[in-house]
């Protein structure tokens, strides 16, 4: 169960690096 959160935060965290870094 906390790894399945664990891996939602690491997919928010890439996702808003992708998007800072198509800024």
């Amino acid at each position: 169960m906390v790894c399945r959160e664990r891996e939602r935060e690491t997919t928010n965290a890439l996702r808003i690096s992708l998007s800072q870094s198509k800024k």
